[in-house]
């Protein structure tokens, strides 16, 4: 369990996030006085219900204001608190003590939101982060002196209720990550006190209410992750407000003017805005506490403007997915900036095509190469940056992005099950699913000298990090989109829901991918859905088991090939055209007897045979012009169908730029010398080499 001190210095740091501290400096002198000293008998009735609703199995009904848990085999992690607070001051009578606030985080708890809270007259603060309670929001929460509230990650569902804009003393409503629906009720703008409202990650809908955008005291606002429509709200009625956070939202652009008066802001974060509608970037020009601005893919065009250079205490700055042209203006003022994202959709890779073209490619995402059946699939557990390129022969891959409120490590950007007999996948491939690569934005793959063709693709996910229990371990909720060639083909994909579980496989398959300029670019993209800290932070963002791509057409015989090539060496030789072979791009700038040496001399090593093939010692000689070629007589049988079929395109367009020639040439037997297999007439017969 963390002490005391721990979670105060947490609380601080997190905008005063449950005022617990304040009840730690404030009361303290009433806590051991309250262990020697009752609560009402109906407080402590009132405790036993709550107790049940909870399922909280280790709270002393005896001493209902002792700290210690009565459970010692609980596992504890650094969520885990179990505090409660009385106070013996209240009244002048010293008969009784009063339960003032209670904090139980990540227990686990599992039972529901207790309706017996309203019969605790004195409760300040209620914490009950980090469980697995579930039902709605009781109507009886009717605390007329509640200032803390915060029941995020859980399970709750149905609509915010609007009684809970008549506790007009609440401070803090924190409900993020559940299952909450709806709309805002606008009665929460009577939460006159309110300085923390956080809903990040649930399902609300509609308009944003025009009565919450004059809260005076509001310091921080978190919306981000839900579905509301209509335009952003105005800012101007928030003046104190230093937090502002709107990632995935579901609102429509462009950010309001009105932003520019928020002069108290040390950070802002707005992402994915709707609609076609782009604006100039916002003038923050007042803004000088900013320590982090977010602001992707928000339709932003033009200049970056050169006030960014005044944010001095500036350490984060992402402006990925936009519009946005020009220079980069003077950023020398900004000592402390850390971290810098521009990043565009750019599907254009130069690459040094040095390979010849393939026709399939299988990735281990995430892990090591590994053969399934036939298939081999390549290695991917190389160690990536927030932002960098990876050229791994004939395909690479490009990572963009860092968790924010999170100190990265490059370990995590794959993910590995610590229970792989925990997989529930019965087929031989489990083994692609026990790693996966994970980016917290943006991560492409690309395929990269492939024959053009139509191919399909197969994209392999396991969610591994995530669990399915009754925790808030289970609470979390991966949602990401993947593009295949530029085209959108999984929209807000969420692996546990389309596996219908964790650790399960599932495969999505995209077919006739057209390829035509030999590259295939997947790209799989986060825009800010989702949870990003259940269980833990760090842990959100795409997520990938395998890649298979594969031709729909029949590979090239490159054998094949390679005799099409000898063939029309040998047809343009029998025509005595010979010097066509040669690059053009040369001009005149070679002594074309010595290129005509160098191709007969070629062609006499094509023989299949290897024992009439000339030796070294003969090639050399040949080429240094001490030996000279015999006349030999060699012809290409046109009927042939192991080398014609290929060559007949190529044939019949270089006798219609000269002059007809036969369908088939007399096979000769060659006396001249032994280089010639005579016995291979698929091969070569006579013709003159002069």
């Amino acid at each position: 369990m963390a002490s005391s001190q721990q979670f105060s210095q947490a609380v601080l740091c997190y905008h005063l996030k449950f005022f617990f501290f304040f009840f730690f400096f404030f009361l303290a002198p009433f806590l051991c006085e309250a262990l020697g000293r009752p609560l009402p008998p109906e407080e402590v009735e009132a405790i036993r219900e709550i107790a049940a609703q909870l399922k909280k199995k280790d709270w002393d009904l005896n001493d209902p204001c002792n700290n210690v848990t009565t459970i010692t085999d609980k596992p504890r992690s650094d969520k885990y608190t179990n505090v409660i607070v009385c106070n013996c001051s209240i009244f002048s009578s010293n008969e009784y003590c009063h339960l003032q606030s209670f904090n139980f985080t990540g227990q686990d708890l599992d039972g529901k939101l207790p309706s017996s809270l309203w019969k605790l007259p004195h409760l300040k603060a209620i914490n009950l982060e980090r469980n697995f309670l579930s039902g709605p929001i009781p109507r009886e929460w009717n605390l007329s002196k509640l200032e803390i509230l915060s029941i995020s990650a859980n399970n709750i569902h149905g609509p915010i209720p609007p009684y809970l804009g008549q506790i007009t003393t609440l401070k803090y409503l924190g409900m993020e990550t559940n299952m909450l629906f709806g709309t805002i009720p606008s009665e929460l703008g009577n939460l006159v006190n309110l300085e923390y409202l956080n809903l990040n990650a649930n399902n609300l809908t509609g308009q944003f209410p025009l009565a919450l955008t004059n809260l005076p005291k509001l310091t921080t606002l978190r919306i981000s992750s839900n579905y509301f429509t209509g335009k952003m709200p105005e800012f101007g009625g928030w003046k104190q407000l230093q937090y502002l956070e709107m990632e995935a939202s579901g609102f429509d652009g462009p950010i309001p003017s009105s932003l520019s008066s928020l002069n108290n802001l040390t950070e802002i974060r707005i992402t994915d805005l709707n609609g076609q509608n782009s604006s100039n970037f916002p003038d923050l020009r007042n803004m000088t506490n900013l320590k982090k601005l977010m602001m992707r893919s928000c339709n932003l065009r033009g200049n970056i403007p050169t006030h960014i250079n005044t944010f001095e205490k500036l350490v984060v700055l992402d402006l990925s997915f936009n519009k946005l042209q020009g220079e980069l203006p003077n950023l020398d003022n900004l000592a402390h900036l850390s971290k810098m994202y521009f990043t565009t959709i750019n599907s254009k890779v130069h690459l040094d095509r040095k390979a010849t073209d393939h026709y399939s490619l299988h990735i281990n995402c995430g892990g090591k190469p590994i053969t399934i059946g036939d298939i081999k699939y390549e290695g991917d557990d190389g160690l990536v940056s927030p932002s960098n390129f990876v050229n791994v022969g004939t395909w690479g891959l490009s990572n963009t992005g860092d968790f924010w409120d999170y100190e990265n490590k490059a370990s995590d950007y794959i993910a590995a099950t610590t229970n792989v007999s925990g997989l529930r996948i019965n087929n031989s491939d489990f083994e692609l699913y026990t790693t996966a690569r994970v980016s917290p934005l943006s991560l492409t793959y690309y395929a990269y000298c492939l024959g053009n063709g139509n191919y399909t693709v197969k994209l392999h996910f396991a969610e591994i990090v995530l669990r399915q229990n009754r925790s808030y371990y289970s609470l979390g909720r991966r949602i990401f989109d993947v593009y295949v060639q530029g085209k959108l083909e999984l929209k807000d994909f969420n692996i546990e829901k389309e596996a219908n579980g964790v650790d399960k496989a599932v495969i999505r398959v995209v077919k006739q991918v057209v390829v035509s300029h030999n590259t295939l670019e997947i790209r799989l993209q986060w825009t800010g859905k989702g949870t990003r800290n259940i269980p833990k932070r760090g842990i959100y963002g795409s997520l990938i088991s395998a890649i298979s791509i594969d031709s729909d057409f029949k590979p090239p015989d490159k054998n094949k090939a390679k005799k099409i090539i000898i063939g029309v060496a040998l047809f343009l030789q029998q025509k005595g055209d010979i010097m066509e072979l040669v690059d053009p791009n040369l001009g005149s700038q070679f002594k074309k007897e010595e290129a005509k040496r160098m191709i007969k001399v070629a062609l006499l090593c094509t023989n299949p045979s290897p024992s009439l093939r000339p030796t070294m010692s003969t090639v050399v000689s040949i080429l240094e012009g001490r030996t000279t070629i015999p006349k030999l007589d060699m012809a290409l049988s046109i009927d042939d169908p192991f080398m014609f079929t290929g060559l007949r395109g190529k044939v019949d367009q270089i006798s219609q730029q000269t002059s007809k020639t036969s369908h088939s040439m007399a096979t000769q037997s060659s006396n001249s010398s032994s280089w010639i297999d005579s016995a291979s007439a698929s091969s070569f017969s006579k013709s003159s080499l002069n």
